[in-house]
């Protein structure tokens, strides 16, 4: 997953994304990606988000293995980005 197709939905239609992706993974599979974490405060893309609001949409579909902040992130954006990895339920 990239933070550049996350930040793009709009908040309100996150948990359909969170829905579809647990459907379409196998049993264990793997969801790994980078998403922002800032909350931009816009109402358009991008949209950001918090590491709280990210566990609460995943945790019903998906065990968080990791998601903590990116240390390799590009000097522009470090501090602002999340590396995620999580397994469906």
């Amino acid at each position: 997953m990239s933070r550049r197709f996350f930040c793009a939905i709009d908040p309100s239609r996150r948990d359909d994304y969170v829905k579809k992706m647990a459907s379409l993974l196998k049993p264990q599979g793997k969801l790994v990606g980078v998403l922002f974490d800032v909350d931009f405060g816009r109402d358009e893309p991008p949209f950001g988000g918090t590491k709280e609001e990210y566990q609460q949409r995943f945790a019903s579909h998906f065990d968080i293995d990791i998601m903590e902040r990116c240390y390799n992130s590009h000097p522009a954006r470090q501090g602002s980005e999340l590396f995620i990895k999580l397994q469906a339920k």
